[in-house]
């Protein structure tokens, strides 16, 4: 646990990864830079942490010029998209970086000088930062294309999609799409064919980049959704999801993209503390959708048929006020994991809008009690990330929220979370 997660931009929280040299280290922002921490298990069933201000577990990965909105990494390569809130004064056009020495052929000839959107690249210790599209990048992603080379996509409030490649130590332009809506997410089908993108409507694209960049093929939501806010596409590639920030999320098939083939909803619709912010399919053998709330909540459903959905409420505080820091760790009270219909039933009577408890456990008509004179729901998410245990393959989810990084293990099998909440 490390508590310098940050929470820069309101709606932007898709701020943790793992690392993909090491699935068991996570990559989280810290203002301006990217820290490392070691999520491996420890020893017992407990959600646990180490203390910050004693245990050096954290360290630093690499430093930006700006606050990354979002970031990834691959093979050691971390990406950052975000906004010069501060603009500098630059050149007209990005040549040769004085600082690194990277070629940045990329946009030759076009005044930059009111561009406010941040590309930040950090490869081999060499860290790259440089103007890309006139407004925030809302998310980048980075994929690797062949030995040597990569691609990141940027979404840009600007309306334009940025297509960068990075190789031999130089970043250059491969498409720039005008979707004519502010941008907020993209992510890419396993086969690098298809490209959806979410944006500030309620519509999706879908692009194919290997055969045009001047064609999207547009999916019109039904009842007029919220601006869509993120996307993630099955390790199989047939299915991919668009979360909304009124609370719904479809997933599709996309060998009939007439309509979705199913619809998730927040147990706090059209609430900003249920607002959907971030959704990613686990990887590998298991067969389920994660969704973050704004605050408190975590979504998981099978993806064998939809039928099997579970909530996840997270602890607001540590279980004593006083924190015990005997051997660097301390205890946080565990979770609560309910069927998704039975959250919906009792929300209204047990919760308020801001997803606190009114009155105490004996009230609620849960099966599982949550402790005594406890509250859940509060925190704000940061992101999540499915990754497995290299040693031993266990599945797990990792979870960034403001005060800091949270991991448990999914029992892929059962489908259940652990650990939860057990009474004497």
């Amino acid at each position: 646990m490390t508590k310098d997660t940050d929470l820069k931009h309101w709606q932007l929280r898709d701020l943790i990864c793992r690392n993909s040299l090491n699935p068991n280290m996570m990559l989280y922002s810290s203002n301006e830079s990217i820290m490392s921490l070691n999520m491996d298990d420890h020893s017992n069933r407990k959600m646990q942490s180490k203390n910050p201000m004693k245990n050096n577990s954290s360290e630093k990965a690499c430093q930006f010029e700006f606050s990354p909105r979002s970031f990834k990494e691959q093979d050691g390569i971390i990406v950052a998209g975000g906004l010069n809130v501060a603009k500098q004064n630059r050149n007209g056009t990005l040549n040769d970086s004085p600082r690194t020495g990277m070629s940045t052929r990329f946009l030759k000839n076009q005044t930059m000088n009111n561009w406010k959107g941040q590309f930040g690249l950090c490869a081999n210790d060499t860290v790259l930062t440089m103007d890309v599209g006139s407004l925030i990048n809302n998310s980048v992603s980075i994929t690797k294309k062949s030995n040597n080379q990569y691609q990141s996509i940027l979404c840009n409030n600007d309306r334009h999609l940025y297509a960068l490649s990075y190789g031999n130590r130089e970043i250059t332009k491969d498409y720039i799409v005008n979707l004519e809506v502010p941008l907020n997410h993209s992510t890419e089908s396993p086969d690098a064919k298809t490209l959806v993108v979410c944006s500030d409507s309620s519509k999706v694209f879908l692009l194919h980049p290997e055969e045009s960049t001047n064609q999207a093929q547009t999916l019109q939501c039904d009842n007029g959704y919220d601006c869509g806010i993120s996307s993630s596409f099955h390790p199989s590639g047939i299915y991919f999801t668009a979360c909304f920030q009124d609370g719904v999320a479809l997933v599709y098939d996309v060998r009939n993209l007439n309509k979705p083939v199913h619809k998730v909803y927040s147990t706090r619709e059209s609430t900003q503390s249920g607002s959907f912010r971030c959704c990613k399919f686990a990887k590998g053998t298991d067969d389920l959708l994660f969704i973050t709330e704004h605050s408190g909540r975590i979504h998981m459903v099978d993806t064998r048929d939809f039928t099997n959905h579970l909530v996840i409420m997270l602890p607001n505080s540590i279980r004593n006020a006083t924190m015990d820091y005997q051997d660097n760790e301390y205890l946080y009270n565990e979770p609560i994991v309910q069927k998704f219909d039975d959250m919906i039933n009792f929300e209204s009577s047990n919760y308020s809008d801001d997803g606190r408890l009114f009155g105490n456990s004996s009230e609620l008509q849960l099966e599982t009690q949550l402790p005594p004179t406890h509250q859940y729901c509060g925190i704000e998410l940061a992101g999540l990330e499915w990754f497995q245990d290299f040693r031993t393959g266990r599945s797990s989810l990792a979870v960034g929220s403001d005060r800091g990084l949270i991991k448990w293990k999914v029992d892929s099998w059962s489908r259940r979370c652990f650990p939860s909440f057990v009474k004497n």
